[in-house]
């Protein structure tokens, strides 16, 4: 934990001393309200990364702990409900604060997330143990390294890379067409969150990990093909499926009327329902020219323009 916590502490910083730059790479336009919306977003919350990554390693602790899932579950569910809690009605719609409302409350649940695992792990397992010159010489050039090198580049070029390259190319088409593609990207991790979970290191990864060290492996090619088929079936013959035959009645629950919500919509169409790569058929029009850096914002706002877009259509 000590080690994940130094580095999460130096990319924070290295982060958040470059989150200008780093927010206009994504398309933001030089001066654009939506620019300064994110920077500010980012100022608050980049520096609670060490928060998150002590809940994520305490929960891998726990878990290693004689398998108990329960309290990392409960770490987890803790942090979800500060934040559910805290974030619409409190924070954004309570006191007014909008965007930075939101980032206070995601900074809070992740308090909650560390404290909830860093508990038990005192309280019941005898806390963590201070690691020695000697042991970080031993450990952590070639059997830390080795391991957490693959999975650390792995992470990184996955979601974050792959998520920033399309919203960038996402801004092209205004604010509006990122708003509806964050829209989609808080549906799925609600949709197939759990069942990816349960076939990661979450959940499938110490069935793996305990019966590889038993040398069963006939129990390792067990679990993976199960858990492959099991994602197939669920992922594409159930939440996929459901989504594609609900995709207005979920459009409708989650944009308000006059929207440009067209692009949630237009999420699950065919590809061949897209024409060119500037203008789509009349069944996803493309969303206005008017983006958030063109609006004006009352003085003494907090960053209300993406709240403001969630309430009224755009002019």
């Amino acid at each position: 934990m000590l080690y994940g916590v130094g580095f999460g502490a130096l990319f924070a910083a290295l982060v958040w001393i470059n989150i200008p730059a780093l927010a206009a790479l994504m398309g933001g336009a030089e001066g654009g309200v939506t620019l300064d919306l994110a920077i500010q977003y980012l100022r608050i919350i980049i520096p609670s990364l060490p928060l998150l990554i002590i809940g994520m390693v305490g929960g891998a602790i726990l878990r290693a702990h004689g398998g108990d899932a329960r309290r990392a579950m409960i770490a987890t569910i803790a942090a979800g409900v500060v934040n559910a809690v805290l974030d619409p009605p409190i924070f954004i719609f309570g006191f007014g604060l909008e965007l930075t409302g939101a980032a206070m409350a995601s900074v809070a649940s992740r308090v909650a997330i560390a404290f909830a695992a860093l508990y038990p792990i005192y309280r019941w397992y005898g806390g963590l143990e201070k690691p020695t010159a000697a042991e970080f010489r031993v450990d952590f050039p070639p059997a830390i390294m080795t391991i957490a090198l693959p999975a650390i580049l792995t992470q990184f070029a996955t979601p974050p890379l792959g998520q920033a390259y399309v919203t960038r190319s996402m801004a092209q088409f205004g604010a509006d067409a990122v708003a509806g593609m964050a829209i989609i990207s808080r549906l799925v991790p609600v949709a197939f969150g759990g069942v990816i979970f349960a076939l990661s290191g979450g959940a499938i990864g110490p069935i793996i990990g305990q019966n590889f060290g038993a040398d069963r492996h006939d129990r390792v090619r067990g679990a993976m093909r199960n858990g492959l088929v099991f994602t197939l079936v669920v992922t594409l013959g159930g939440v996929s499926a459901l989504l594609f035959i609900a995709r207005d009645r979920l459009r409708i629950c989650l944009v308000p009327k006059g929207s440009p919500a067209s692009w949630s919509t237009c999420s699950a169409a065919p590809p061949w329902r897209w024409r060119g790569s500037s203008t789509v058929s009349s069944s996803c029009p493309m969303p206005p020219s008017t983006t958030w850096a063109t609006r004006s914002i009352p003085p003494g706002s907090t960053g209300g323009a993406a709240t403001r877009w969630a309430r009224s259509p755009p002019s």
